[in-house]
C-alpha cells in the first residue's frame, strides 16, 4: 500500500516524503544479509556525547514525533487534494479524516482536529496553514530540531524525523530550492557567478533573481558552482584529453591542468 501511494505521489508531483521514507525503510530492512556485511565492513564506534541531564531529551523526541506526524498528515491531504483536482473528485476531507478513527492503523487523537480544520476552511490548501496545526508545529520545532541534531551527532538514522523537518523548512521558504536547483538545469549557460550574485536584472536568470535576498544569492552561487564542479569538469576533462590524444596526437595533459583551464573559463565576464 505504501509503495502504491509513493508511486501515485510521484505521478501527481506531490512531495510525499514521509511515506517514501517508510517504504524505503521497509526495503532496507529486507536487505538483511547485505546489512550484516555492511556492519562488518564499517563497524560503528561509540560517539562522544556530553550528557546534560537538565535538558528535556524525552520531550525533544516527543516533539519530533508529534511534529513529524503532523507533517505526514499534511502531505497525505496534499496528495488527496491533487488527485481530487486532477480527476474531478469532490472529496470531503474532514469526513475522510473521521473514517480513519474506525480502527485504521493511522488513527490518532488529532483526526478530530483535522475535521475541524476543514470545517473552518473547506478549501484549506495545506493543513499546516490551519491555526491549530501551525501553532503545534511552531511549539514543537525547537525540540524537533534538537532531536534530529542529536541523532546525527550519535550516528542514529532518523529518516522520518529528518525528512519531515527538511520538508517543513523547505516548504516555508520561497526561493531557496529554485536558487539551488535552477543553476544545475542551466549549468551550460556559462554565465559568470559574480554577475548573478545580487539582483541581476538581465539574462535568462531574471525571473529567478529579481526578488533575490542575500541568503538566496549565496545559495544560488553555491548551487551554480557545485553544478559546474560536479557535472562539467569531469566531462570536459574527458573530452579534452580524448581530443588531444586520439584526434590530434598531442601529449595527454594532466587532470589538474585541464581543470584549471576550465575553471578560469567559467568566471569569464
Amino acid at each position: 500500500m505504501g509503495q502504491w501511494t509513493a508511486v501515485d505521489a510521484l505521478e501527481q508531483a506531490i512531495p510525499l516524503t514521509l511515506i517514501g521514507e517508510a517504504v524505503n525503510a521497509r526495503f532496507l530492512s529486507a536487505l538483511k544479509s547485505e546489512r550484516e556485511r555492511a556492519a562488518q565492513a564499517f563497524p560503528s564506534t561509540p560517539q562522544a556525547w556530553d550528557w546534560d541531564p537538565s535538558q528535556p531529551w524525552v520531550e525533544f523526541v516527543q516533539d519530533a514525533l508529534y511534529a513529524a506526524k503532523l507533517v505526514s498528515y499534511a502531505q497525505g491531504f496534499m496528495l488527496l487534494r491533487a488527485a481530487s483536482e486532477r480527476f474531478g473528485w469532490k472529496l470531503a476531507y474532514g469526513d475522510i479524516a473521521l473514517l480513519w478513527r474506525g480502527g485504521c492503523i493511522i488513527r490518532s487523537r488529532f483526526l478530530g482536529d483535522i475535521k475541524r480544520a476543514f470545517d473552518r476552511a473547506p478549501a484549506l490548501e495545506n493543513l499546516m496553514f490551519d491555526d491549530f496545526f501551525a501553532a503545534a508545529i511552531r511549539q514543537a520545532e525547537a525540540g524537533w530540531r534538537r532531536a534530529v541534531a542529536l541523532g546525527i551527532q550519535l550516528g542514529i538514522p532518523l529518516p522520518g524525523f529528518s525528512s519531515a523537518l527538511a520538508f517543513r523548512r523547505s516548504h516555508m521558504r520561497s526561493g531557496n530550492l529554485k536558487c539551488v536547483l535552477f543553476p544545475v538545469l542551466y549549468v551550460f549557460g556559462a554565465y559568470g557567478v559574480f554577475l548573478l550574485l545580487w539582483r541581476s536584472n538581465s539574462g535568462p536568470f531574471k525571473e529567478y533573481s529579481s526578488e533575490a535576498t542575500l541568503p538566496d544569492a549565496l545559495l544560488y552561487a553555491t548551487g551554480y558552482c557545485t553544478a559546474h564542479l560536479v557535472l562539467i569538469i569531469p566531462m570536459f576533462v574527458y573530452y579534452w584529453n580524448r581530443a588531444l590524444t586520439t584526434l590530434l596526437g598531442l601529449p595527454r595533459i594532466r587532470y589538474w591542468q585541464a581543470s584549471a583551464l576550465f575553471l578560469l573559463s567559467l568566471f569569464r565576464i
